[in-house]
């Protein structure tokens, strides 16, 4: 990938009032919206509160001995110094601390830090015993890179099977961190929000990350693809305000996108999915159904849902590579797309035998690293010189 550049104009979230009956919180809803930001300067601290002597001494030796900076405040610990050591900490309380001290250890994380006698107990009201904190320590990063804007999207070419024409870009979500340059990628950042409970906020931000980075780095006509949850979604006309917002702040239409569901479960709730997309193509916005043929993924969904576009997984494609089976089964899902006017897309392209395979057999579209990989700003895309389709 070349130059992930997080896109700077990328305006921070800001909580606003939210009046709907999942809000908990009168700044705004923590369901969907609203990720607290962090004050200016000040570092993460995690606060330590160990309920005897024995706890207290053992929790000292094992800090003083890995080095780790920490100041007592009566019998409470704060240990400084630990962005980017949290996976660390984890690591030396599991390995050096016995169940039983841990258990006997109240833990707090504040990414903003512990300014004032206030902010420690607060901090103390919603301390866990150590035994439960350990484990989501090494994913409080998470919580950070939502809050402080390091998401950013990097691009994936989709191009027209027959001509090689850059048709779209489908934004992949990735994360900087700015205190080490470190990039993280969708999976380990999808992996930190589940344990953080956070699925909601990331797919909020994704979306917000991709529609601006999309102004900065895909001109028109070129569409935009954006992977979202439709299980994080209770009611479109809330969950998704501020993605309607970045679209019209960036000055991208909404005719450009292309809403993509990505689920590897079956959707419990058709009706409520189907919902979901009705409001999308209302605002002109286009519908994806990804990774058909992966899992519970079939044609059932083409038939119910009618989206504007099927992408079909790379492992299917691989099957139909391999095995008569395999290409009849795929003929039957481009058929059956093309029945109900969808336009297939063909993912995982690594070879020009795929390539050739996808295109006889009626794709519409093909995305794959044999065109370009994934890049902020996009790899410049095209068919293999030795070989294009025939218009």
């Amino acid at each position: 990938m070349t130059d992930h550049r997080a896109h700077a104009g990328t305006p921070p979230a800001t909580p606003t009032a939210c009046r709907s009956a999942c809000a908990p919180s009168p700044t705004g809803c923590l369901r969907c919206e609203a990720v607290p930001g962090t004050t200016a300067g000040t570092e993460p601290a995690l606060l330590l509160g160990p309920r005897d002597a024995d706890a207290a001494n053992r929790l000292r030796q094992v800090l003083s001995d890995a080095n780790f900076a920490f100041a007592a405040t009566g019998p409470v610990l704060v240990v400084t110094g630990i962005r980017g050591r949290l996976a660390e900490v984890e690591a030396l309380f599991k390995a050096k601390l016995s169940p039983i001290t841990q258990a006997s250890v109240a833990a707090s994380y504040v990414r903003g830090g512990l300014a004032t006698a206030e902010q420690m107990m607060a901090a103390l009201l919603v301390a866990r015993p150590l035994n439960e904190w350990v484990d989501h320590l090494a994913h409080e990063w998470a919580r950070e890179a939502l809050a402080d804007n390091w998401l950013f999207s990097v691009f994936h070419p989709i191009l027209d099977a027959r001509s090689g024409s850059l048709f779209a870009q489908e934004a992949l979500i990735r994360a900087r961190d700015p205190h080490t340059g470190k990039v993280m990628g969708a999976g380990p950042l999808i992996v930190a929000c589940e344990k953080l409970n956070l699925q909601h906020q990331l797919d909020q931000r994704a979306r917000q990350a991709a529609i601006y980075g999309a102004a900065e780095h895909v001109p028109a006509p070129a569409k935009v693809f954006i992977n979202f949850l439709p299980n994080t979604i209770y009611d479109p006309a809330i969950c998704l305000r501020t993605t309607m917002e970045a679209a019209a702040q960036s000055g991208v239409p909404m005719s450009r996108l292309v809403f993509e569901v990505v689920e590897t479960e079956k959707i419990p709730d058709m009706a409520h999915l189907r919902h979901i997309l009705g409001y999308y193509r209302e605002r002109g916005v286009g519908t994806a159904i990804d990774d058909m043929g992966a899992g519970h993924t079939g044609l059932d969904y083409i038939t119910e849902l009618k989206p504007d576009f099927v992408k079909l997984d790379r492992e299917f494609v691989l099957e139909a590579e391999r095995t008569a089976e395999g290409k009849a089964r795929m003929d039957a899902i481009i058929q059956a797309s093309h029945d109900h006017g969808a336009r297939v897309i063909a993912e995982g392209i690594e070879t020009e035998a795929q390539m050739k395979l996808c295109s006889a057999s009626g794709v519409d579209l093909l995305q794959g690293f044999l065109f370009a990989k994934p890049a902020c700003p996009p790899q410049a895309a095209s068919f293999p010189t030795a070989r294009r389709m025939a218009a």
